[in-house]
């Protein structure tokens, strides 16, 4: 079994969402409770952290078809962050007036739109949904009855969108139609609870869904049939997102949280970005083109 190795000891409290920006060659990621940027250059090794003047938790952070720029989620909308001079520019806030929710995941699909869960702030009650949200701002709800959304990936053709339902601990899959609509809604895969819950996911060149475990200390490889065909050993419990980055595509970086979560005492290694090589490249994530002329 692959153990990944600490890429930088950060000590995250949540860390979470690793995005590549491979015109950049950087690994961004966020750490949701203590609200800051990471930005890891690959090449020189060279790491900085950017605090945001937010209200926690973040939610997510993810890739804009502009080379300079990145879409974060907080509390208060989703903004269009400035990588030259951090600053911000709000674009959609497709959960406004829903104070029971926080964003959590996201990612973009093949079109440019974006796909961003949310989760119940308490997580005790399935009112969480999954929204789209088109080029010009324009959303829906496009799923919903979760607790907590995780993921969303997608396939490398577009055509299925995989999702975390965290705390029934199982990744949906979704037909993903031409104008955004999600069909064929069926269970893809099953965690069992000793293993943990899934949290975020990737997918890999050859189809293969790549899953966080939260509580689990792993990250699983599941076929495009559902079948599960590996994993990578974390050597912390709380695995909470990951993205295939670097040259090829060819190493696989993990973000973690803290354990205990929310404790004062917390183990070594625990909020750590992690790295593995994982023996398959990944295929590029798509960008959003939100708030874009």
């Amino acid at each position: 079994m692959t153990v990944a190795e600490i890429a930088v000891d950060c000590s995250d409290e949540l860390g979470e969402s690793a995005v590549w920006h491979p015109q950049t060659g950087t690994l961004y990621w966020l750490d949701l409770a203590r609200p800051r940027i990471h930005s890891l250059v690959l090449t020189t090794g060279e790491h900085s952290t950017l605090l945001v003047d937010a209200r926690p938790p973040l939610g997510a952070l993810v890739r804009s078809t502009s080379e300079h720029h990145l879409l974060l989620a907080r509390r208060d909308g989703i903004v269009v962050l400035d990588l030259l001079d951090g600053s911000e520019r709000f674009v959609a806030h497709p959960a406004e007036g829903r104070h029971d929710l926080v964003y959590n995941d996201a990612a973009a699909d093949s079109r440019h739109r974006l796909w961003i869960g949310t989760a119940e702030e308490a997580e005790k009650n399935p009112t969480a949904v999954l929204y789209s949200v088109e080029p010009n701002g324009a959303s829906r709800v496009a799923d919903g009855g979760f607790t907590v959304c995780n993921g969303p990936a997608f396939s490398p053709d577009g055509s299925t969108m995989y999702f975390s339902d965290t705390s029934a601990g199982r990744i949906l899959a979704y037909h993903v139609d031409g104008d955004g609509s999600l069909l064929e809604r069926r269970v893809f895969a099953s965690i069992p609870e000793k293993d943990g819950y899934p949290d975020g996911l990737a997918v890999d060149s050859e189809g293969g869904v790549w899953v966080a475990h939260w509580g689990g200390s792993q990250v699983s490889r599941w076929s495009s049939d559902g079948v599960k065909s590996g994993s990578v050993r974390v050597p912390t419990p709380n695995v909470t997102s990951l993205a295939f980055a670097g040259a090829g595509l060819t190493q696989l970086f993990i973000t973690t949280a803290s354990e205990p979560y929310g404790g004062s005492i917390v183990e070594p290694g625990s909020g750590a970005l992690y790295v593995a090589v994982p023996g398959v490249a990944g295929h590029p994530a798509e960008a959003s083109s939100l708030g874009l002329p």
